[in-house]
């Protein structure tokens, strides 16, 4: 299979006043299409500004990011701005849905953005959130969902565009862990069906142990990969 995401040394530095910070000192890893990879490390080891830089929410200080053959790196904020919506899918511990929406214009919100037509959106619309199993609440708005059903919608969200790529940052951590479990089911589920590569942010044990391989971090670097083809 090939290599989805392709990072090169990358590194981070932050000036707080006069001081540099160092957030990512050297970090280097591939993940393969269809990939279930799980980024693991205490609280500052680097594992949000990894994946935020992966986003291109940030950019890196040094060091190369390629995301299915495309240098994200090289690439201006509006240009950036374009392969995050081609390629990229967020899933926030937050959830990040939009609260005056309901869960069907949630999901619908980036295939506006990307200016799809109407009765495109609502047939992948319609397949999303039957796909993650809350059609029959795609005419509530967030607060009228509990927290599982809420990641839901950010899950169907997220593979609407059809992304290469998922970025699941934290997304088990605001959920109890019935629903936290169900929520890793799911994800499971649809990356060996759709083969959406996954990369995680997280503490949770229960996405480690499904997980295909983890990279576990600590300050700034990635001291160790287990799991197959580490």
């Amino acid at each position: 299979m090939k290599d989805i995401l392709d990072v090169r040394e990358l590194t981070k530095t932050y000036t707080l006043g006069k001081v540099a910070v160092t957030a990512l000192g050297g970090v280097s890893f591939r993940a393969k299409a269809g990939e279930f990879l799980a980024i693991a490390g205490p609280s500052g080891s680097g594992k949000t500004t990894l994946l935020n830089l992966i986003g291109g929410l940030d950019v890196p200080s040094s060091g190369e990011i390629e995301i299915d053959g495309e240098r994200l790196d090289r690439l201006a904020e509006a240009r950036r701005a374009d392969l995050r919506a081609r390629k990229i899918g967020f899933v926030f511990q937050t959830f990040n849905l939009i609260p005056v929406l309901t869960a069907y214009e949630n999901v619908e919100y980036p295939l506006l953005l990307g200016k799809v037509p109407k009765g495109e959106r609502r047939s992948r619309v319609e397949a999303a959130l039957a796909q993650v199993g809350i059609a029959d609440r795609s005419r509530h708005r967030p607060a009228e969902l509990s927290g599982g059903q809420q990641q839901r919608v950010a899950i169907a969200r997220a593979l609407v565009s059809g992304p290469a790529l998922v970025l699941a940052d934290e997304p088990t951590a605001n959920l109890d862990s019935r629903t936290a479990l169900e929520v890793i089911d799911l994800m499971r589920r649809l990356n060996s069906e759709r083969g959406v590569t996954f990369v995680f942010s997280t503490h949770d044990a229960r996405i480690m142990n499904v997980a295909g391989r983890v990279l576990r971090m600590e300050d700034g670097r990635v001291q160790n990969v287990l799991g197959a083809n580490a």
